[in-house]
C-alpha cells in the first residue's frame, strides 16, 4: 500500500460521519478538546508502532494481515447497523477524554490503521489523513443532514473494507 491509500484508511477508520452523529449536541469546547487528544494519541500510535510491534515479537507483515481483517470486520459492521446518537456518561472537567476522545474519536480501528501505516514506514500519510478526518467531525458538528452523514458513514464503512483488504493482500505479498 501507498502513502495515499493509508492515508485514505486512517481516514476512514476515524470515521468522521460516525463521530459527527454520535457527537450532535455534545459540547464543542468538549469535541474540539477530544479531537486534540485523539490526534496526539493517533500520532503517537503511529509513531511507536515498529518499536512495540518489535518488544512484542510481531512481524509488521503477520499485524497488517491482523489489522486488515480486524478492520474490514469493523467496516462491515459499520456498513450494517445504525449510528447511535450522543449519550454522555461523564460530566465535569474530564467530559472531553470520556466519551468523547475515547470511544467516539480516538477508535480502536483508527489505532490499529495508524500502526499499521507506521509499521509501513508511511506513518505522516495516516497521521494527516486522521487529522483531516478529526478536522472534519470539529468543522461538521452540528451542522449538514443526519441522513447525508448516515450515507457518508456507510461509505466510509465501505472504503475501510475495501483498503483494509488490501491491507491483507500487502500482508501476504510480503510474507
Amino acid at each position: 500500500m501507498n502513502g495515499w491509500a493509508l492515508a485514505l484508511l486512517a481516514a476512514a477508520a476515524t470515521a468522521p460521519a460516525v463521530a459527527v452523529l454520535r457527537l450532535a449536541g455534545a459540547p464543542a469546547r468538549d469535541v474540539r478538546r477530544g479531537a486534540v487528544a485523539a490526534a496526539v494519541l493517533g500520532v503517537v500510535a503511529a509513531l511507536v508502532a515498529t518499536t512495540l510491534l518489535d518488544a512484542l515479537s510481531i512481524e509488521p507483515e503477520s499485524f497488517w494481515i491482523g489489522a486488515g481483517i480486524v478492520l474490514a470486520g469493523i467496516g462491515l459492521v459499520r456498513i450494517v447497523l445504525p449510528v447511535g446518537g450522543w449519550e454522555p456518561v461523564a460530566e465535569g472537567p474530564w467530559s472531553w477524554l470520556v466519551p468523547v476522545a475515547y470511544p467516539v474519536l480516538l477508535r480502536p480501528d483508527m489505532v490499529l490503521a495508524l500502526m499499521a501505516a507506521g509499521s509501513h514506514d508511511d506513518a505522516l500519510w495516516a497521521i494527516a489523513g486522521a487529522a483531516v478526518a478529526l478536522g472534519v467531525v470539529v468543522a461538521g458538528l452540528d451542522r449538514g443532514r443526519p441522513s447525508v452523514w448516515r450515507a457518508t458513514a456507510r461509505l466510509t464503512a465501505a472504503l475501510q473494507v475495501v483498503l483494509a483488504v488490501a491491507l491483507v493482500i500487502d500482508g501476504v505479498r510480503a510474507v
